[in-house]
């Protein structure tokens, strides 16, 4: 009797706790891709900007 996965998962209770915030946690995650797909999804078909630049300080703000 709960033998295997599914009886490991039936019988401790840290397990399925960690899978239900597992499962949490990707619906979260799927949520905020579609809401706001730029944020994780970038695509161009004419190459990729440079972000060296964007990082890096202005001089003149120095």
């Amino acid at each position: 009797q709960g033998e295997g996965s599914l009886g490991a998962l039936i019988q401790d209770d840290g397990l399925y706790q960690d899978l239900r915030t597992l499962t949490e946690d990707a619906q979260n995650l799927l949520k905020d891709i579609k809401s706001q797909p730029k944020r994780y999804v970038h695509f161009s078909l004419f190459g990729r900007k440079d972000d060296t630049q964007e990082h890096q300080p202005n001089k003149k703000d120095n």
